[in-house]
C-alpha cells in the first residue's frame, strides 16, 4: 500500500465520520420537533380533560339520585301514589315538599346530603343534585292499563350539569 492510497483511505474514513455526526444531529432535531409538538398538543387539551371529568362526576351524581329515587319508590309505593294525588289536587304541599326533600342536598338530613358528605375532598357548594320530575305516566289501550314511573334527575359539578330520565314499568297490585 503506497502513501497515496493510504491518504485516500484516510480521507474516505474522515468523510464517513462527518456523515455520522450529521445523521445524529438530524435525528435529534426531528425527535425534538416531535416531542415539542406532542407537548403543546396535550397541553392544549388539558382544559378539555377537566371539563370531561366534571361532566362524568355530574352524570354519576345524577345516576346516584336516580337510584335513590327508584329505591324510595320500591320501599314506599303507597306514599308515592298519595304524592300523585296531592300533585293533582294541590292540597297537601307539606307532604309533597317532604317527599322531594330527600333529593335536595341543601336539606341537612336528606339522604343525598349524607351521601355527598361521605365523598372525600368534596365542596358541597360545587355539587348539586336533585329530582326534577317524579310522576306516573298511565297508558291505556284496548283493555289493558300500564303505569310507568317517570323520573328526571340531574347532577351538577361546578358548571357542568347532566340530566337523565328513566321510565320504569310499574305493576300495581289490585
Amino acid at each position: 500500500m503506497s502513501a497515496i492510497e493510504f491518504e485516500r483511505m484516510r480521507r474516505i474514513m474522515n468523510c464517513k465520520n462527518g456523515f455520522a455526526l450529521v445523521s445524529v444531529l438530524l435525528l435529534c432535531m426531528i425527535l425534538m420537533i416531535f416531542i415539542t409538538t406532542l407537548f403543546f398538543k396535550t397541553g392544549s387539551q388539558k382544559g378539555t380533560h377537566g371539563i370531561l371529568l366534571e361532566q362524568t362526576k355530574a352524570l354519576h351524581l345524577a345516576r346516584g339520585v336516580m337510584q335513590l329515587a327508584l329505591y324510595k319508590f320500591k320501599v314506599l309505593p303507597t306514599e308515592f301514589y298519595r304524592l300523585e294525588n296531592v300533585k293533582k289536587s294541590g292540597s297537601d304541599t307539606v307532604f309533597l315538599n317532604s317527599w322531594m326533600a330527600d333529593f335536595d342536598p341543601a336539606v341537612a338530613t336528606s339522604p343525598i346530603r349524607r351521601i355527598l358528605t361521605q365523598v372525600p375532598d368534596i365542596n358541597l357548594l360545587n355539587y348539586t343534585s336533585g329530582v326534577n320530575d317524579f310522576s306516573i305516566q298511565a297508558q291505556e289501550d284496548l283493555g289493558y292499563k300500564k303505569d310507568f314511573l317517570r323520573i328526571r334527575a340531574f347532577g351538577k359539578c361546578n358548571q357542568q350539569q347532566k340530566q337523565i330520565e328513566e321510565l320504569v314499568e310499574v305493576i300495581r297490585e289490585q
